[in-house]
């Protein structure tokens, strides 16, 4: 080892190996909610989830800490695939006022939503105008079906059911 180099030695933590009690039993939302990432001890998820929201309810403290406490909670959770039940539970046992609108992954779906619904729109525009043309050049009768198909670039049965539509 050279002596620029340095030894870093550390001691690696597994949550799922301490009994959810021990974060359970805290007044500090923020170690409360690692009760969510501890040893179950063989009870279900559901309850552990409950008992923890309960605990952040019964907590004296302010509402806007319960909800950041509740939304961490929340993130934490989707490690062990335990999200959709402390989502449901939330309403059920605690009266915060949480507007998800607010929420950035919230916003970012909804931008990605947002653009993926563009994108299927200019598809269905484009689409529907192809059909117009494929409707117009079948009405023409100047080129045959085949011709078509190869000049729009579809298949001919596509042309076919096009020109059924339209009664030809």
């Amino acid at each position: 080892m050279t002596k620029s180099s340095k030894r870093i030695r550390y001691n690696v933590l597994d949550f799922n190996a301490i009994p959810y009690t021990e974060f359970l039993s805290s007044e500090k939302p923020e170690e409360l909610i690692l009760a969510i990432l501890g040893n179950f001890l063989e009870k279900p998820a559901e309850e552990i989830a409950e008992l923890i929201l309960q605990s952040i309810n019964s907590l004296k403290i302010r509402n806007e800490i319960k909800l950041k406490a509740v939304k961490q909670l929340e993130v934490l959770s989707g490690l062990r695939n335990l999200q959709t039940i402390i989502v449901e539970l939330i309403p059920k046992i605690m009266a915060l006022d949480y507007d998800i609108r607010k929420d950035l992954r919230y916003q970012q779906g909804l931008e990605q939503g947002e653009k993926i619904g563009e994108k299927i729109g200019e598809k269905k525009g484009l689409k529907e105008k192809q059909d117009k043309v494929i409707i117009a050049l079948i009405k023409k009768g100047k080129l045959s079906r085949i011709e078509i198909a190869e000049v729009t670039e579809v298949t001919l049965d596509y042309v076919n059911d096009l020109a059924k539509t339209i009664g030809l």
